[in-house]
């Protein structure tokens, strides 16, 4: 028998040598011991030939040559991590939570619950602003001061949308099918307009995809187009950054601004509000044609041989043609009104969706003023004209009025000059002009003779919108709101009660107002 005592210095020296063998496993790791290297691990002991990396640098998790990078909250985000960054709230603040609307408690939009003023307020009574009006079969959109309209029955019963509450701002666009809306929203800053983003709809407002406003980090100066690039200009704010127009064609959604241009994305990746929204160059102002399709030009990096996109004034190196306000796509075709004119694409989807242009202005081309703010397609009996709403810029002799092309650009023609237009909306051989004093109609029979044009007498001033239904009823969106023109009765119907007391869902319109049809030739 082992005595007592020396079993105890066995066992103590047994233990001692079991770890003494771990501490000894422990000291085992292999990795890069160099202090120097982008890899270096401070727990390494074992050096692994060739496993130091130099010439990378570890993103905000550590990972060498990783995408991860600190969102505007201070968050670690992208790349290996799994998260997302986060977004702004509707007063701009990343991560709040503010709720924007009219703090004004005079208002007729009064919101209690809003937490920040987005200028939004309206007089006591002032009711609801239409400025933008879409009829697709039975469906009516009206988007306005106060939100987003919808009937289902041709204005039998409407359903309502706060936008202001919702998605921070007034409605400053609106484009529909049979089975998408895009509303866009924007809002008053202290004075200086704030685009507030793109909101997108698969069901007529039930549930709703935000996008914000596209803006650039300060580093994307070379921009990623059709699988080359291009020179650009950041533009790092939704300031004076507003969408005024948006578009839709078989395989894209476009949007136009006056800092932000022309963007696109593919419709496809409309559901995705993380998609980012990809700059599209336009002609600069001394250029009547750009090509992006061709090889030739681009140089050995691919990127646009001397083209800069720059929406500042020409005075500070930039173009008025990089200035967006207006756009119309279909097919294979995109026409953008801009600060400096019209602009005509054709889009090459064998060549990743890249696009030649041509660009008219005035005096060149004859167009009657170089800022666009409205573009229709008119196809009537084979023939198709081109329209486009024209406000005079900064050349002598550009004046109001509309401007129109029959044979695809290659000439314009002017019409109804010295008018303050809004919008031009055509329907089979009628075309419409929404305009400062009221509403304009012509019927054209032979695209080759002059338009001659009545002015309803009936409507108020002024006109911002007009569409007309499958019946024949003309429904404009003005200060008053929404209004019908049934010519049929020789009446017109206004609509008192779209304002923002109505809620989803389904309402009806039980106020309404009848007045005598009086058209004023001109």
């Amino acid at each position: 028998m082992i005595p007592l005592d020396k079993l105890k210095r066995l066992l103590f020296i047994a233990l001692l040598v079991v770890f003494a063998c771990e501490e000894k496993e422990q000291e085992k790791i292999y990795g890069c011991t160099d202090p120097t290297a982008c890899n270096f691990n401070s727990d390494a002991t074992i050096y692994v030939p060739n496993s130091c990396l130099y010439d990378m640098i570890p993103d905000c998790n550590g990972e060498c040559g990783g995408d991860a990078e600190e969102d505007n909250c201070g968050v670690c985000v992208g790349g290996t991590t799994g998260e997302v960054a986060c977004t702004s709230d509707c007063a701009g603040v990343w991560g709040g939570n503010t709720i924007c609307g009219c703090t004004d408690s005079t208002a007729s939009n009064f919101n209690p619950e809003a937490t920040y003023d987005d200028g939004s307020c309206q007089p006591e009574g002032s009711g609801t602003i239409i400025v933008d009006v879409e009829i697709i079969g039975n469906k009516i959109w009206a988007t306005g001061t106060q939100g987003f309209h919808y009937s289902d029955d041709l204005g039998e019963s409407w359903y309502f949308y706060d936008t202001n509450i919702s998605l921070g701002g007034s409605c400053s666009a609106l484009k529909a099918s049979v089975d998408k809306t895009f509303i866009a929203t924007a809002s008053s800053d202290g004075g200086t307009p704030k685009g507030r983003g793109i909101s997108y709809t698969e069901d007529n407002g039930y549930s709703w995809i935000y996008h914000e406003q596209p803006v650039n980090s300060q580093t994307d100066t070379l921009a990623n187009f059709s699988e080359k690039y291009f020179r650009a200009l950041p533009v790092t704010v939704a300031y004076n950054n507003v969408t005024y127009d948006i578009a839709m064609s078989e395989e894209y959604v476009w949007i136009t601004s006056w800092a932000g241009g022309l963007r696109r994305i593919e419709i496809s990746n409309a559901s995705n509000p993380n998609i980012v929204w990809t700059r599209v160059p336009l002609p600069q102002d001394d250029q009547n044609i750009l090509t992006t399709c061709d090889d030739m030009s681009y140089d050995e990096n691919n990127i646009l041989i001397d083209f800069y996109l720059n929406p500042r004034d020409p005075l500070d190196g930039g173009n008025h043609n990089h200035k967006a306000f207006s756009v119309l796509a279909y097919d294979d075709i995109v026409w953008v009104g801009t600060a400096n004119g019209i602009n005509k694409g054709i889009v090459d989807q064998s060549q990743s969706g890249c696009i030649d242009w041509e660009h008219y202005s005035f005096p060149e081309y004859g167009i009657s003023g170089n800022f666009v703010v409205g573009l229709a397609r008119q196809v009537w009996q084979g023939e198709e004209i081109i329209w486009a709403v024209t406000l005079n810029a900064e050349d002598q002799g550009e004046v109001r009025g509309l401007s129109y092309t029959t044979n695809d650009g290659l000439t314009w023609n002017t019409t109804l000059i010295q008018e303050r237009a809004y919008n031009v909306v055509a329907k089979d051989s009628l075309i419409f002009a929404a305009s400062e004093i009221g509403l304009w109609k012509s019927l054209i029979e032979n695209p080759d003779d002059t338009p001659l044009w009545a002015l309803y007498g009936s409507t108020p001033e002024p006109v911002y919108d007009v569409s007309m239904d499958s019946e024949g009823k003309i429904w404009i969106g003005t200060n008053d709101g929404l209004i019908v023109i049934d010519e049929t009765l020789s009446k017109t119907v206004r609509l008192l009660s779209l304002t923002n007391t109505l809620t989803y869902p389904a309402y009806n319109v039980p106020a309404l107002i009848y007045e005598d049809i009086l058209w004023n030739n001109r």
